[in-house]
């Protein structure tokens, strides 16, 4: 009696789930579904207004999976070479090679699931084996196409094995929310700025709330020590007090894609600009010392020195500047 109900149920589902795919495949003239009982396909194609290296950019970058792939909750990674646990498992260090594994958790509480990249094809198209539910197989297939004024992603799934129906109506027939999401979340890149010396200018960096929630999501990915490149002591204290509130309640902060970018920038040596209280701390570095006893000298402005957090090198930087008035006088 029990199993003829929960055959029932799933038949009832099957079809419910078959009829929406449908309806929605009217809609959507660059959609396609297929599903059978033991094989279901999924394609869906979208044009983007951005760089083909941005699109590129992001879908290679794993510790951001999180923010913008549906079904995918946490990523996990392991470097073999890392003897601290924090690197050991950093998402950011994580280098996408042909045949290499990470682990996906598809919803909260569930098992962490083993994954591979199966091709790799710079600027072109990216293969992927997913594993959404245990003992079901996907291949995800993403492709690039550039053209003068846009680039077509298509996201393209195939679905396999004995559990197949259960594995399609949770993610197989959602295919169009995955480059959806992936549409809103690539940052836009703009050209960098030249200055009158011929060199690029440095991009300058809001560390607001925004950017904060970024730089959290990033180390529930990635690892804490993300959080202590922020030199800015207020700033570093409120990212690390919004991680432990994120860790409790075990959800990410969302993201927008101008912060993500912005952290991304910021991690790979990007300049941060001062914000109100956030401003970042003078210069402390003992070969900036001169540096700033010289702009003392001709400005008579002493809060560049009064600022160097390091006691010691603010002795040093006020001991050279009586010096030099010294020598001057």
């Amino acid at each position: 009696m029990a199993i003829g109900i929960v055959t029932l149920l799933v038949i009832l589902a099957v079809v419910y789930f078959v009829r929406q795919a449908s309806g929605e495949q009217q809609l959507y003239l660059d959609y396609t579904f297929n599903f059978s009982p033991l094989k279901t396909s999924a394609e869906v194609k979208k044009d983007v207004l951005v760089p083909v290296n941005a699109v590129w950019k992001t879908l290679t970058n794993i510790s951001n999976y999180h923010l913008w792939f549906p079904w995918i909750k946490r990523a996990q990674v392991t470097h073999k070479d890392a003897s601290r646990w924090v690197l050991k498992h950093a998402a950011s260090r994580y280098k996408p090679e042909v045949g290499r594994y990470f682990y996906i958790q598809p919803f909260f509480g569930a098992p962490y699931t083993k994954c591979r990249y199966i091709s790799i094809e710079q600027n072109d198209s990216l293969q992927l084996e997913m594993r959404f539910f245990p003992f079901c197989r996907e291949i995800v297939t993403f492709e690039l196409t550039p053209y003068s004024n846009c680039v077509e992603l298509s996201y393209k799934l195939k679905s396999s094995g004995l559990l197949n129906s259960i594995s399609a109506l949770m993610f197989s027939w959602r295919g169009k929310s995955v480059l959806h999401s992936l549409a809103n979340f690539i940052p836009f890149e703009p050209e960098a700025e030249i200055t009158t010396n011929g060199e690029a200018k440095a991009t300058e960096i809001i560390m607001d709330s925004a950017f904060v929630d970024a730089m959290v999501a990033k180390a529930l990915s990635g690892g804490d020590d993300i959080l202590n490149k922020l030199t800015e002591k207020k700033t570093r204290g409120k990212a690390k007090s919004a991680l432990v509130k994120a860790k409790r309640k075990g959800e990410t902060p969302p993201v927008t894609a101008e912060a993500a970018a912005a952290v991304e920038l910021f991690l790979s040596g990007g300049q941060a600009a001062p914000t109100g209280t956030d401003a970042p701390a003078a210069p402390a570095e003992e070969n900036e010392v001169e540096v700033l006893v010289q702009k003392a000298l001709e400005t008579g402005d002493m809060e560049p020195i009064n600022n160097i957090s390091d006691k010691v090198l603010r002795a040093k930087a006020k001991s050279a500047l009586v010096k030099a008035k010294r020598k001057q006088g």
